[in-house]
């Protein structure tokens, strides 16, 4: 269980009340990136299945990247009805976060009081990262492990199929979040009833090690900028959170996710418009690399052992 209540009434996210015109164009934007998803990852699970040792790790590597993709993509249902209704939304929302076991209840939750409470001591991410032993190599590895998640996840199963409901949110959402996890272990089993009876691999190979080689460590590698070595004692987003510049496929990958200053400016504003917003906003983004290269050369001459980090504006960030 969390340590604070997830009060997502207190400050809501901004909702969006796009116009008719809008809303279609930001449906099929979405579409458009969904019907990617499901040929790339069909692409790769076929290719998994045919290459003989070791060559499948390729696609088995890319595979574990859609997993990671398709939860960016989850992220952005989080925010908007891209769907007819709410509950076309949460069933998209669902599939999407499976293969990396990812509740779309619970981190809607999570992900609205992050944008409520970031900047505060009531602030917190929804992955369960090690952010604090983020100052050695050992503790990177740790962090993209995301083992904090996994083992949340099993802690959520227990519960779960225990029948108890979470406190820290309402009991609508924690029914919502009961039923996913129930739904994991459903999938779970009838993938291990099946491997066993038909002494099969195949979801060895096309989930589990994906999901370990690739789809938890990129994830991780994906969101562990946003807010790293900002000011987290404010509630400006221009000081508290970090956007990096990106190519248009990089920006594709993380779902805009580069721009996360942008995004929690306006979390109502639809991912395809951050890159304009950005040309608005950039000169009072406090934290703005120019690619995740250059930030992520940064972390490692600090966990190396340099003493700081430095931003576009030079400024010590310890």
């Amino acid at each position: 269980m969390l340590g604070v209540k997830l009060d997502v009434n207190k400050k809501p996210q901004k909702i969006v009340t796009a116009k008719s015109s809008e809303r279609d164009e930001n449906f099929y934007n979405f579409i458009r990136k969904l019907t990617i998803l499901v040929v790339l990852i069909t692409i790769f699970v076929m290719a998994t299945v045919m290459a003989p040792q070791p060559v499948r790790l390729v696609p088995q590597f890319f595979l574990g990247m859609m997993f990671a993709h398709g939860v960016e993509l989850q992220h952005e249902l989080t925010h908007h009805v891209i769907f007819s209704n709410e509950r076309q939304n949460r069933f998209v929302a669902i599939i999407l976060g499976l293969p990396m076991l990812v509740s779309f209840s619970l981190y809607k939750a999570m992900h609205g009081h992050h944008h409520s409470a970031l900047g505060t001591s009531e602030d917190k991410e929804t992955f369960n990262y090690n952010y604090e032993k983020l100052t050695s190599i050992p503790g990177f590895i740790l962090h993209v492990s995301m083992l904090g998640h996994y083992s949340g996840v099993l802690e959520n199963i227990r519960v779960s199929v225990l029948g108890k409901l979470r406190e820290d949110v309402s009991p609508q959402v924690a029914r919502r979040i009961r039923k996913e996890f129930c739904l994991m272990v459903g999938v779970i089993t009838f993938m291990v009833v099946f491997s066993v009876l038909l002494r099969t691999s195949i979801f060895f190979d096309i989930w589990l090690l994906p999901l370990f080689l690739a789809a938890g460590p990129v994830h991780a590698l994906i969101e562990l900028p946003e807010h790293l070595n900002c000011n987290n004692h404010t509630t400006d987003p221009f000081q508290n959170t970090r956007t990096i510049r990106a190519s248009k496929l990089i920006s594709w990958y993380v779902n805009g996710n580069n721009y996360h200053v942008e995004h929690h400016v306006n979390a109502a504003l639809p991912i395809y418009k951050l890159a304009d917003f950005h040309h608005q906003i950039a000169s009072n983004i406090e934290h703005l690399e120019l690619s995740y290269w250059m930030f992520y050369q940064k972390l490692f001459q600090k966990l190396l052992g340099e003493k700081t980090i430095t931003c576009r504006n030079e400024q010590k960030v310890s």
